[in-house]
This record gives structure tokens, C-alpha cells and sequence, in this order.
């Protein structure tokens, strides 16, 4: 497995943070993107990375290449006066919301909230104010290819506007994902409904539109804390990624079979993606490279 590993410098900040003196610095750490499949995902007879519901997928160049947008540090939300919606659950979303998981949840108009966002916004009688965004971090390269069980290096750079961390909290480190591009051969495995030939060729180029993942993070910046923070974190692509296709009813089209120019298959690969995870960290000691 290749390992890698990418600096990040990223401004972090808190809640009613204003104009003043730097209370610390973010400094870049190793980052890290993967996609590992679990268990029996390659138990097909030529190895080909299976799918819930029958099809065995095998990808071209035996990678998936995913563009980056940006990663942006939040302060907490401020819940307006006169709330009172009561508390959130992450088991139990609020009207509007679907799936809720690593700490943000998909609304049914496709927007991404942090669970804080939610909270506040419960809070404040759905008056409340977003998540301040404190700093959004450009890639250096925004495309990435992510091998099946392997490990790529994910570069950001140029903090915006700064590198510098006022006073207050870091509540959340939001990845926002731009496309997924991928291409390759679909066969249905034993019992699945056929497509219309052995294999199928098909091919994705999937606008990701609002998708964001959110980290949480709890990370106090004042006099008394560390100057020097150093981000770190691990991006993990789902396996369950092409899990659902309708592979049957597409099988149509011609080849290759265009994913993205059905919506519904869109909707699905969106809300897969969305099961990925973020994991951020902002330390005080500094990781080697």
C-alpha cells in the first residue's frame, strides 16, 4: 500500500471572533485519502469489486478519481434569542433531513448541515445564524486517484485570509467534494438481473454540487492554549460507493452507459458518497511527513 501523506496550512477560529491580534497559528500536517473495501467486497470469482445488490464492478486504471473543493474551519453557529425547538438527535433528524452521520446530515433539498448548524438552528426556532466560515483551503491539485485498498496524497494550500487563529472555538473542518470521475465494466454476478451482455461498459463524471463532509472538532484557541496547531486528518471514500445502481434498467443505453445522465442514479450516488468520512484533527504536537 502506497502511504502518503499531505501538508495543509488552514486558518481556524472561533465563535464572535473579531478584528484583532492573532491568538495562534495553524501549521500543515499529513493528510491522507483511502479507499479500502471490507470484507467479502472481492469475493467474485475475477476479483472485481462487488456491489449489495449482485453486480461485480471493475474500474478502469483500478482507480476512482475524486476532485477536491475546498476545506473551510468553522466557528459554532449563534442560536437566535427566543428559541426553544428542543434537542438534536442524529438518530432521530428533524423534519427536512434524511441520513445524518459523521457529524453532518443530508436535507431533502440536497443541502449538507453540520449537526451544530442543525442544533442552533432547533434552537433558534429555525431563525438561527449558519456556521460561521472562518477560512476555506484551496488544493494544490484538486484531483486525486484513489485506488481500491490504497493511500494517496491529498495537498491544500494558501489559507484564506490567514493562517492566523483568533480567540475562541473550532467547532468543525468541512471537505467539500466537487466530481467524481470514473469509468470501467459492470457484470451481474449469480442471481442478479442480466444487462443486457456479459459486461457493459459504463462511464461517470458526477457534478457533487453541495456535498461536503464535516468533521467535529473541540479545539479551544486563547492565551492559555498551544500558539502552533498542526492539522492532520483521513479522508475515507466509502466502499458502498456503486452499491444500488439499477444496472437492469440503464442497461438501455448504449455503450458505455452514461451514470450521470440519470438522475435518479445520480440522487443514489450522491447519497452514497455522503457515507464517507472526515476525520480531522488539530494537534499541538507536529506529525513527520
Amino acid at each position: 500500500m502506497r502511504r502518503a501523506a499531505v501538508s495543509l496550512a488552514l486558518l481556524g477560529a472561533g465563535c464572535a471572533w473579531g478584528p484583532g491580534t492573532s491568538f495562534g497559528t495553524v501549521v500543515g500536517g499529513p493528510v491522507s485519502a483511502s479507499l479500502p473495501l471490507t470484507a467479502g467486497r472481492t469475493d467474485t470469482p475475477d476479483g472485481s469489486w462487488k456491489t449489495s445488490n449482485g453486480y461485480g464492478i471493475k474500474l478502469d486504471g483500478n482507480a476512482v478519481t475524486l476532485e477536491l473543493n475546498n476545506v473551510a474551519l468553522l466557528a459554532p453557529p449563534t442560536a437566535a434569542s427566543g428559541g426553544g425547538g428542543g434537542t438534536f438527535d442524529p438518530a432521530h433528524p428533524p423534519a427536512g433531513y434524511t441520513l445524518c452521520h459523521n457529524g453532518h446530515c443530508h436535507r431533502t433539498d440536497g443541502a449538507v448541515k453540520t449537526y451544530d448548524e442543525i442544533q442552533a438552528d432547533l434552537a433558534g426556532g429555525g431563525t438561527a445564524a449558519a456556521a460561521t466560515t472562518l477560512v476555506t483551503l484551496a488544493p494544490t491539485v484538486p484531483t486525486v486517484n484513489l485506488a481500491p485498498g490504497g493511500t494517496v496524497q491529498v495537498a491544500f494550500s494558501k489559507c484564506a485570509p490567514n493562517c492566523n487563529l483568533p480567540r475562541g472555538t473550532v467547532s468543525t473542518a468541512k471537505l467539500a467534494l466537487n466530481r467524481l470521475l470514473v469509468s470501467g465494466q459492470v457484470q451481474p454476478l449469480a442471481g442478479s438481473p442480466a444487462i443486457g451482455g456479459a459486461t457493459r461498459r459504463w462511464k461517470l463524471a458526477l457534478a457533487l454540487g453541495d456535498l461536503a463532509l464535516a468533521g467535529p472538532l473541540a479545539v479551544k484557541v486563547d492565551r492559555d492554549q498551544p500558539a502552533t496547531r498542526y492539522l492532520s486528518g483521513q479522508l475515507t471514500l466509502t466502499d458502498k460507493v456503486f452499491d444500488g445502481i439499477d444496472w437492469a434498467r440503464l442497461a438501455s443505453q448504449a455503450d458505455p452507459i452514461e451514470l450521470d445522465a440519470d438522475q435518479a442514479t445520480n440522487e443514489l450516488l450522491i447519497a452514497n458518497l455522503g457515507k464517507s468520512t472526515w476525520v480531522p484533527k488539530l494537534d499541538t504536537t507536529a506529525i513527520a511527513q
